[in-house]
């Protein structure tokens, strides 16, 4: 894991307030999920697959607005 790339946003291929934009509604989505994951976890008919489903939007955001992966992946 890398703490400082000094080109992230090459890297990345975004401008700044892409990456912001980005960042803040992925981070959104990833909370969100933490938050229904555990209303889930208690009532398990409630809401069974959106989970999974947030996680899955997160993943093909991140696919279709990211040149490049982590790691050169």
């Amino acid at each position: 894991m890398t703490w400082w790339e000094k080109n992230h946003l090459n890297h990345t291929g975004l401008s700044y307030f892409k990456h912001l934009y980005l960042g803040i509604y992925l981070s959104f989505l990833a909370l969100s999920v933490f938050v229904l994951g555990i209303i889930h976890s208690f009532v398990p008919s409630f809401i069974p697959f959106l989970p999974i489903e947030i996680i899955k939007k997160i993943l093909a955001e991140f696919n279709y607005n990211y040149q490049s992966k982590p790691d050169n992946e």
